[in-house]
């Protein structure tokens, strides 16, 4: 395995929650206003006793995500435990990685049709000439290729940086509060295992097709999810993953289902279960933007659950 794959390991875990960014479709009706810091910040407030905390994150590193709004940071501080989607521990990170390893010892010059291997060397070789198709993604998941894409063009600009939900579940390991996770890792790695390999193959041509397009409107998808956070418009970063994709339709609906809606049921259900094991206390809650929005978000399937939430204004707090 050549550095740039151990390189690829070491992150996988960092992007493995960014599930829904695989959705993304990229047209010029998106494109924000460029924003340089958090404008509106996606905050809701669960009305328990005392209050708990629902933080909308982006799964990328960015020194414009870095620095917490007030109105955040207060949350946080005041939290008794914090929960990301899955554990960040680095037990998680290992069974992540393996997680996204094949287990029929095939290679993705096995797998992909000629002209999408093709494509794929092409794209890694605009992220890092040091890239390749073969040794980097050696024994790897399609499914893990693809999204490792958008991970690998973000990391690119920040080497040295760590996802916003990273950074909160290690500074809350330092100030002695309780951390966890809404799922497993063996949850998330299940929800894209189902997918057969013509499926994920068709998956990685869809994103290769997202990233070409971008390219042409001199931008990239890292970039319009990083600006559409910024500007903390939640219903458009959910609508973002609802165009179909190119070829497939019901392959795509059925991907929003299974990651997007059935997970938002999931991760309701343990925020209720841990308000219920833990009377009394503040829990500060990261998610995934994507989760937070839309009819099926995870605020609703809360409402279900007997739990309102109120997204909540600077000014305020």
């Amino acid at each position: 395995m050549d550095s740039n794959a151990v390189l690829l390991l070491r992150f996988s875990l960092r992007f493995i929650f960014a599930i829904s960014a695989m959705l993304l479709s990229v047209t010029g009706s998106v494109f924000a206003t460029d924003a340089l810091a958090v404008q509106n910040p996606l905050l809701w407030k669960i009305n328990s006793s005392p209050p708990s905390w629902l933080f909308g994150v982006i799964h990328l590193p960015d020194e414009r995500v870095a620095t917490l709004p007030g109105v955040v940071q207060n949350a946080f501080e005041q939290s008794n435990a914090y929960y990301a989607e899955i554990p960040m521990d680095s037990r998680m990170q290992l069974r992540a990685t393996l997680g996204m390893l094949r287990d029929d010892q095939k290679t993705l010059a096995d797998v992909l049709p000629r002209q999408t291997f093709s494509r794929l060397q092409q794209r890694l070789k605009k992220i890092n000439l040091g890239l390749s198709a073969g040794a980097s993604f050696i024994g790897m998941k399609t499914w893990g290729v693809m999204m490792s894409l958008v991970a690998l063009e973000n990391q690119s600009k920040h080497p040295q940086g760590e996802s916003l939900d990273l950074t909160l579940y290690q500074l809350a390991q330092q100030a002695g509060k309780r951390v966890g996770g809404l799922e497993s890792v063996e949850q998330q790695l299940s929800y894209l295992d189902q997918f057969s390999e013509q499926e994920q193959i068709e998956m990685l041509e869809n994103k290769l097709l997202q990233m070409d397009e971008a390219e042409e409107e001199h931008t990239s998808i890292s970039e319009i999810m990083i600006q559409w956070y910024l500007t903390g418009n939640v219903e458009n970063i959910h609508h973002m993953i609802e165009f179909p994709m190119s070829r497939n339709n019901a392959l795509q609906q059925r991907a929003i289902k299974s990651l997007i809606t059935d997970r938002n049921k999931t991760m309701a259900n343990s925020i209720t279960e841990i308000l219920r094991l833990h009377p009394g206390e503040s829990h500060f809650f990261a998610l995934g933007a994507a989760h937070l929005g839309g009819s099926n978000s995870v605020q609703n399937y809360l409402q279900k659950l007997g739990l309102s939430t109120q997204r909540y204004p600077v000014m305020d707090l």
